[in-house]
């Protein structure tokens, strides 16, 4: 059927058609649950009725949906909606290969590098026993980002295709009868191996020898065996040896052609065996290293099998070697895994998985794991992996998503290396709601055997550990923080409310108790409650914690909190807060918390060092940036100080608590008009009564009495409406009532 603007296919409304081919026609349409643009599949007109295609259609969706991998077209959804049946994908924005190629002429080394990431993207197909069989360049689309994505494993092309290209490239599907037998002779003319022309068994090498297809297409900017007729490239196929890069005019690497030759030989056994080694090879070559031994292109079967084997050792030495010099990976971040649920309300699930893999994995001594308030800045952009390891400064990054049909949950992940965009290991995970924390528990050993890394038995126990075996208590958990990050005056009461569930869910459940806590840390600190009320209420939650789990970190944390602020037992709390760092030197908020407990007991030299390690942890965290801004002010490194806030606010000019830090930096350097416009920024942009009060002090500090009376008044109006510190009140009225005199003495004090 031909679908026009305006149709509803339950969720989605059709915007716009984007192409269409023998098996399918896709169009743009708009997910009306969570506002997201899709591209969505439907049987053409001529096959609407026709039982098998739908059939097809089906099987092929379901086999895609077991393939999570970033090469591979994702598929969201397949549904029914009346008597159509259609399948939803994520919408690409850029062109095909072959648009690509019908446009330009690609170098080797981006030719090299495209066929790498294709190949990336085939081994994780092949590892789920899927086998493409149709693999050509209107089958491989390059986004607007430079990504590579393999199309049309039985899912529609996102993007219209030149005609040309799909005149001159048809999918023939010969034995119609067997279309979903091996066998079936199945593929498009030019890219098709032997064994498939000859309708015999297919297998991951038949993917191979179509990609060397593409790959010396891609460098020659010709078909690699490409003849007048159909019949006449099916003999080439079947006969002639593939022409040498040399003979296309370009000056290529030897290592290159024999590669290519090696994709494309007759017998599938003298191919390279897999579409990992593939990918290795082409890498290697990039990087000028060895990718094999050369191949005699005439030789009988044996010299081809002896070539084989050296082909894969000298893979086997140049791997070995590389990972020598790569080594482990030894820094990691887990970027916010996408919700792909269609439900805005599983949000806490998408970002309570990232969390807690953040939170197991930093258990490992030798790895460092990047905190939540920098990874969770790229939430909703989908940065490139190598790019997001080159700001987080780590190695490698996961990346996820969840899915939710029915009652089931589908967690997939993907371990990328960031220096080398290599695909290290994915996988996908199902379990039920109940069942979470066991499936996330598995995610973190994975991960850790992927990061090769000794572990000894307790921190495997750590990286594995379930702190509840109630399913809903650790739903209520994940409630609790998702609402906990949120930062504000009502949210800090749902978070109370679903820790408090969850502790009545599971009384044992130690981690909800140091929710809790934190729940009444961050409400004093926000000024959404006064300190006296909720800090105790903190150090009893902590305590509770502890006494139920004496090796959570953030449990000490709160306790070392409570006892800098509400007792001001500064060497207590300085003892809480090396315990928790001991627990987990990844911890981004002890380092940073106790940095602030070092300046109290005027330690400042150790209290920068301190910061800077919670900047390493966290290194895009605004509020550790701007908390080494105010560190520096303490210590009286003004020009630091200014610094510091100011890269804060080059990363998010709206970020109230770095105007904030920033005003004060300035009043001490008695740079008033600056201090008051900061301060007065932070008090329009946050609304917190801290900020208001800056902006009386840098007032009164200014000569400026009237105005800084007004202020005044005004802080004093607040503190009827919400909790204003009486402290602050107080310093501010002492400012107003000095003369500019007395502020010139106090600021020299």
């Amino acid at each position: 059927m031909h679908l026009q603007a305006g149709t509803k296919l339950g969720p989605y409304e059709i915007l716009a058609p984007l192409g269409a081919g023998g098996m399918g026609e896709v169009y743009r349409a708009v997910d009306s649950r969570v506002d997201r643009e899709v591209a969505i599949k439907v049987l053409p007109p001529k096959l609407a009725g026709d039982d098998d295609a739908r059939a097809r259609l089906i099987r092929e969706a379901k086999a895609v949906a077991a393939i999570s991998h970033p090469n591979v077209l994702a598929l969201y959804e397949l549904e029914q909606e009346g008597d159509v049946t259609y399948v939803v994908t994520e919408l690409l924005e850029g062109e095909t290969l072959r648009a690509l190629l019908m446009r330009e002429r690609i170098s080797w080394r981006r030719a090299a590098d495209i066929g790498a990431s294709i190949a990336d993207g085939l081994a994780a197909a092949h590892a789920k026993g899927i086998i493409h069989r149709d693999l050509k360049p209107e089958n491989i689309f390059i986004t607007s980002d430079g990504r590579v994505k393999i199309l049309d494993f039985g899912l529609a092309r996102s993007r219209p295709q030149p005609t040309l290209a799909d005149d001159d490239a048809p999918t023939v599907r010969l034995h119609s009868d067997e279309l979903e037998s091996d066998a079936a002779v199945i593929g498009t003319v030019g890219y098709m191996a032997p064994e498939q022309l000859r309708a015999e068994t297919v297998s991951p090498a038949t993917d191979i020898f179509a990609l060397g297809c593409v790959l010396f297409e891609m460098v020659s900017g010709r078909g690699a065996f490409r003849s007048e007729t159909a019949v006449d490239t099916m003999t080439a196929v079947l006969r002639d040896e593939l022409p040498h890069i040399s003979e296309s005019g370009q000056r290529m690497l030897d290592d290159l052609d024999r590669i290519l030759h090696r994709c494309v030989e007759k017998n599938p056994a003298a191919r390279f065996q897999s579409a990992g080694d593939l990918a290795f090879a082409l890498r290697a070559l990039l990087r000028g290293e060895p990718v094999g031994t050369p191949i005699r292109w005439r030789l009988h079967a044996l010299a081809a099998v002896l070539g084989v084997i050296a082909l894969i050792l000298g893979i086997a030495v140049t791997q070995f070697l590389r990972q020598r010099r790569e080594g482990p990976i030894r820094s990691l971040a887990v970027l916010p895994f996408t919700n792909e649920t269609a439900d805005a309300a599983n949000e806490y699930l998408s970002d309570g998985v990232t969390e807690t893999l953040i939170d197991n994995l930093s258990h490992i001594p030798d790895l460092s794991v990047v905190s939540r308030a920098s990874v969770f800045r790229y939430k909703g952009k989908n940065p490139a992996p190598p790019q997001a390891a080159r700001e987080l400064k780590v190695q490698a990054v996961l990346i996820g998503r969840i899915y939710k049909p029915k009652e089931e949950l589908i967690i997939s992940t993907e371990l990328i290396d960031g220096r080398t965009n290599r695909h290290v290991w994915g996988d996908q995970f199902r379990t039920r709601l109940d069942d979470l924390s066991i499936a996330q528990a598995a995610i973190s050993r994975k991960i850790a055997e992927q990061l090769r890394l000794e572990l000894s038995g307790a921190t495997q126990q750590s990286v594995t550990k379930r702190h509840t075996a109630s399913g809903v208590a650790y739903r209520h958990y994940l409630h609790g923080r998702f609402e906990l990050n949120q930062r504000t005056g009502d949210a800090f009461q749902r978070a109370i409310r679903y820790f408090r569930d969850a502790i009545q869910a599971d009384p044992e459940y130690a981690l909800a108790y140091a929710g809790l806590a934190d729940c009444y840390i961050l409400q004093s600190i926000y000024s959404e409650a006064p300190p006296a009320e909720v800090l105790p209420l903190a150090g009893d939650a902590a305590r509770k914690a502890i006494a139920l789990d004496d090796t959570l970190a953030e449990a000490h944390t709160s306790l070392a909190y409570y006892k800098m602020n509400f007792g001001k037992d500064l060497d207590t709390a300085a003892k809480e807060f090396e315990r928790a760092i001991e627990l987990n030197p990844s911890y981004a908020t002890a380092h940073q918390w106790y940095s602030r407990c070092l300046v109290e007991m005027g330690r400042y030299h150790e209290a920068i060092a301190e910061i800077r390690r919670a900047e390493a942890l966290d290194p895009l965290s605004l509020i550790i940036i701007a908390e080494l801004g105010g560190v520096y002010a303490d210590a009286g490194r003004l020009d630091e100080a200014v610094a510091e806030c100011t890269r804060a606010l080059a990363l998010d000019p709206e970020f109230a608590f770095g105007h904030y830090v920033l005003a004060g930096a300035y009043l001490k350097q008695r740079r008033y008009e600056d201090a008051i416009r900061e301060a007065s920024t932070a008090w329009k942009i946050g609304g917190d009564p801290r900020s208001l009060v800056r902006v009386g002090m840098s007032q009164a500090a200014a000569g400026r009495k009237a105005d800084a009376q007004r202020t005044l008044r005004a802080v004093e109006e607040l503190s009827r409406q919400r909790y204003v510190s009486p402290e602050r009140i107080e310093a501010l009225r002492s400012a107003v009532a000095m003369d500019a005199r007395e502020h010139s003495r106090a600021d020299t004090e």
